[in-house]
């Protein structure tokens, strides 16, 4: 398989134990210590319930979103273990007015997990 970022060649260490395991990271360990996960997590209140946020990257990297694929599983797990109840949506990065038609559609409570965080576009410093 090759790194979605620098498209070197991974080469898994495989053992007995793990021979027939697929793999499931699209980033290699050397793009991945340069371009960690910060992840991070706020609740924000919105019209009819509240929404969990999740965040994965506090700034865009330039790497492609679908290089992190792999480390939603997480979240899906979280998701079907203590927050069933609430709707899950994922996303890249979320936009003001897409925060704005979220809000005003009423859906109670929601999960949301993102890849970016949208401040650097807002002019914030981090």
């Amino acid at each position: 398989m090759l790194c979605e970022h620098c498209l070197k060649k991974m080469i898994p260490k495989r053992s007995l134990w793990n021979l027939f395991e697929p793999e499931i990271h699209h980033l290699c360990e050397m793009c991945y210590q340069m371009y960690p996960l910060l992840p991070t997590h706020e609740v924000v209140p919105i019209e009819g319930g509240h929404a969990e946020v999740f965040t994965l990257i506090a700034k865009p990297y330039p790497v492609t979103p679908i290089a992190y694929q792999s480390f939603y599983q997480s979240y899906y797990v979280l998701h079907q273990t203590y927050f069933k109840d609430h709707i899950l949506l994922i996303f890249d990065i979320i936009k003001d007015d897409l925060w704005q038609f979220i809000d005003h559609l009423s859906f109670g409570n929601l999960m949301i997990v993102r890849l970016y965080e949208n401040s650097h576009d807002k002019g914030e410093e981090l």
